[in-house]
C-alpha cells in the first residue's frame, strides 16, 4: 500500500515536468517553422537539428532537417546525420536517400552500392521502388531512375506499373518510342485522356514522334477499334497534328459508338469554325445536314453551316454573289422551317445583313428586317433587326427614318434586357443630330453616353466630345466636317474626300485641319489610292511636324506602304514610330508589324 502511494506522489510530481518538456518541443517546432517559411533555413536546421537530436525516431523532425540541410547544401552534415538515423531506424526511405546524399557530396560509386543494396535488402514493393526512383530523379539521374523502375516492374511482375512515372523520364530524354508505350499503358489502365494529351502533347515538337505516335495511335485504334476512349484519343491527336479530315472520320466513328446522332460531330464542326478551320468545319456540318430533318441537330448544323461560310467569305479576298446567295438560302431554309427555334430569328437577321452588306440590296435587307421585327417581338435580335435598320436607312441618307428606328428600340427595350442595343440606338441617334449640324444639343447626348464608362459606345461618344470641343469656335468647320464624316459613313468617298481636303486647306493651324488631312488620307488608303494617299500624308507631317497625331499619320503612312508590298520603307516609316513617339499607344501594333514584315519571305 505504502509502495503504490509513492508511486503516486512520484508519478504527479513528474507529469508537469512532462508536460513542460513537451511543451517546450512543441514551440522550438512553431519556432523552427517559422524560421524555415521566413527564408531563414540556418537557424531553422540548428533548431530541427536540436530537435532530433533528443528525439531521434521522430520521422517528422528528420524529415525537416533533410529539408533545411538540403536547401543550404550542407551535404557532408546530413550524411552524418542520415548515418547516425540509420543505426536506430534502418528502413528504405532513409537507404535510397542516403544514397541521394552520397552521390551529393561526391561519392558515386558507394551511392550506386547503397541504392543497389537497397533494392536487395527489403522486400519488393510500390513504394520501395519509387523511394529509390525519386533520389535518383531529384539527381537528374534519368537512365538509373528508368533502369530502377523496370527492375521494379519485372521484381512486382506487373508489365504497367510505373507507367505513370517512366513515361514522364522518358518525355525527358526526348524517348518518344517508350514514352509513348508508357503513356498508352497508364491510358488504357486508366481511361485518362487528359493525361495522354498533354504527354503526347510534349512529344509534338520532334517531326520523326509525330509521325511516329500518328502511326502508332492509328494501330491502337484498329486494334481497338470499339473503345471509344481510345477513338477519342486518336481523333484528339490527328486534329492536334491538323490531320483534320481524318479526324473527322474518326469523330464519325465515335458518334456511331455513342450513338450520339450528331452531336460528337456538330462538337467537331463547331470547334472547328471557332478555330477558323472552316473547310473542314463546313464538311462536318454537312454530315449531319446531309442526315435531314428528322436529325435532332439539323437546325444547328444548318445555321453553323451558314455562319461558317459567312466567315468564309469575309476572310477570303475572292467573294462571289453566289456565295453571297447560298449562304442566304441556308438561312433561309432555318428560318422558314424552324419558326420556333433561336436560330430563326437570328438566320432573318443574317440574311438582311448580307443583302445589306454584300449585295448592296439595302431594300431587301429592309424588308426581311420588316419580318424578322414583325414575327418575334421584344427580345434581342429584334433590338439588334432595329440597329441595323436604322444603319441601313443612314447609309441610304433617310436620316428621320433612321431615328425614327433608333427610338422604336429606346422606347421599347425592357430593363431586364442587356443593355448593349440600347447604348447602340442612343448614340446612333445622337449621331445623326451631330450629321444634322445640331452641334449642342448632340453634345449634350453624347455627353450623357459616355458617363456610362462599361458601354461599348461611350470612347465612341468621348472621341465626339472631344472633337466637338476643341473646334467649338468653327461652328461652320465643324458642321462640313460632320457632313464629311456622314459622307464616309455612307461610302461616298469622293464627296467625303473632297470635304476632308477643303477643311484641311482652309483651316490651317486648326485641329480641324489635322483631322482633316488624316481622315482623307485613311480613306485613299482603304481605295488603295495609295500614291495620292501618301502625298496628302507627307503634307501634313511637314506642315505639321509637331502635331499630337503625328504617329498617327506614319501609322498610315506605313499601313499604305505595307499594303502596297514595300516591305522596307514600311519597316522605316515604322521603324521612325518607335524612336520619335516612344510613348506612342500604338507601339505595340507597329512592333507586331514590324516583326510580321520581318518575318516574311522576301
Amino acid at each position: 500500500m505504502r509502495i503504490n502511494i509513492l508511486f503516486l506522489i512520484l508519478f504527479f510530481l513528474f507529469i508537469p515536468i512532462i508536460l513542460n518538456a513537451q511543451s517546450n518541443i512543441r514551440e522550438k517546432i512553431k519556432l523552427a517553422e517559422s524560421y524555415e517559411k521566413s527564408g531563414d533555413f540556418t537557424n531553422a536546421a540548428r533548431l530541427y537539428k536540436e530537435l532530433l537530436d533528443v528525439n531521434p525516431k521522430n520521422d517528422e523532425i528528420f524529415q525537416s532537417v533533410i529539408r533545411t540541410y538540403q536547401s543550404l547544401n550542407r551535404f557532408s552534415e546530413l550524411k552524418d546525420i542520415i548515418e547516425k538515423r540509420l543505426t536506430v531506424i534502418s528502413d528504405f526511405t532513409t537507404n535510397a536517400l542516403y544514397g541521394e546524399v552520397l552521390w551529393q557530396t561526391g561519392n558515386h560509386q558507394e551511392a550506386n552500392r547503397i541504392w543497389s543494396e537497397t533494392l536487395k535488402k527489403f522486400p519488393p514493393s510500390f513504394d520501395l521502388y519509387i523511394a529509390v526512383f525519386q533520389s535518383q530523379s531529384k539527381l537528374r539521374l534519368i537512365d538509373k531512375a528508368i533502369q530502377t523502375l523496370l527492375t521494379g516492374r519485372k521484381a512486382l511482375n506487373n508489365p504497367t506499373v510505373f507507367s505513370n512515372e517512366l513515361s514522364q523520364l522518358y518525355i525527358a530524354t526526348g524517348n518518344y518510342q517508350d514514352g509513348t508505350e508508357e503513356i498508352l499503358n497508364f491510358f488504357n489502365e486508366h481511361k485518362h485522356i487528359s493525361f495522354a494529351q498533354g504527354r503526347l502533347f510534349a512529344f509534338m515538337n520532334n517531326p520523326k514522334a509525330v509521325e511516329y505516335i500518328k502511326n502508332r495511335l492509328k494501330r491502337e485504334a484498329t486494334n481497338k477499334s470499339n473503345d471509344v476512349f481510345t477513338q477519342e484519343l486518336y481523333a484528339y491527336y490527328l486534329r492536334a497534328i491538323g490531320d483534320l479530315n481524318e479526324s473527322l472520320n474518326i469523330i464519325i466513328k465515335i458518334d456511331n459508338l455513342k450513338r450520339a446522332e450528331g452531336r460528337e460531330i456538330l462538337y467537331f464542326a463547331d470547334r472547328s469554325r471557332q478555330d477558323d478551320q472552316l473547310s473542314i468545319a463546313l464538311e462536318a456540318y454537312s454530315k449531319i445536314i446531309d442526315q435531314g430533318r428528322n436529325n435532332r441537330y439539323f437546325t444547328a448544323a444548318l445555321y453553323g453551316y451558314a455562319k461558317t461560310l459567312e466567315r468564309k467569305i469575309i476572310t477570303e479576298t475572292k467573294i462571289t454573289p453566289e456565295i453571297v446567295l447560298s449562304i442566304i438560302d441556308r438561312y433561309s431554309t432555318i428560318a422558314r422551317d424552324f419558326k420556333n427555334l433561336p436560330e430563326a430569328s437570328n438566320s432573318l437577321y443574317q440574311i438582311a445583313f448580307l443583302y445589306h452588306n454584300y449585295l448592296n440590296e439595302s431594300e431587301k435587307a429592309i424588308t426581311v428586317l420588316n419580318e424578322l421585327i414583325n414575327t418575334y417581338r421584344n427580345n434581342n435580335v429584334t433590338f439588334a433587326a432595329m440597329n441595323l435598320m436604322g444603319d441601313i436607312y443612314l447609309y441610304l441618307n433617310k436620316l428621320e427614318e433612321a431615328i425614327n428606328s433608333y427610338q422604336k428600340v429606346v422606347s421599347s427595350h425592357p430593363k431586364t434586357s442587356p443593355t448593349s442595343q440600347l447604348e447602340y440606338a442612343e448614340y446612333k441617334t445622337a449621331e445623326i443630330i451631330y450629321y444634322q449640324g445640331e452641334l449642342d444639343s448632340a453634345l449634350t447626348l453624347f455627353k450623357k453616353i459616355a458617363l456610362n464608362t462599361g458601354s461599348d459606345v461611350s470612347n465612341d461618344a468621348i472621341e465626339k466630345i472631344v472633337i466637338i470641343e476643341k473646334n467649338k469656335h468653327l461652328t461652320a468647320a465643324l458642321k462640313t466636317f460632320a457632313l464629311a464624316e456622314l459622307k464616309e459613313l455612307q461610302t461616298n468617298t469622293k464627296e467625303a474626300i473632297d470635304l476632308y481636303k477643303q477643311l484641311a486647306i482652309e483651316y490651317k493651324g486648326e485641329d480641324l485641319s489635322e483631322l482633316s488631312f488624316l481622315r482623307a488620307g485613311k480613306i485613299l488608303i482603304k481605295n488603295k489610292d495609295f500614291p495620292n494617299a501618301r502625298q496628302l500624308l507627307t503634307q501634313f507631317i511637314e506642315i505639321y511636324p509637331e502635331s499630337i497625331y503625328g504617329d498617327l499619320a506614319l501609322l498610315h503612312l506605313g499601313n499604305s506602304y505595307m499594303e502596297e508590298g514595300l516591305k522596307e520603307s514600311a519597316i522605316q516609316t515604322f521603324t521612325t514610330i518607335l524612336s520619335k513617339y516612344p510613348r506612342s499607344i500604338y507601339l505595340q501594333e507597329v512592333r507586331d508589324k514590324i516583326r510580321k514584315l520581318r518575318d516574311e519571305k522576301i
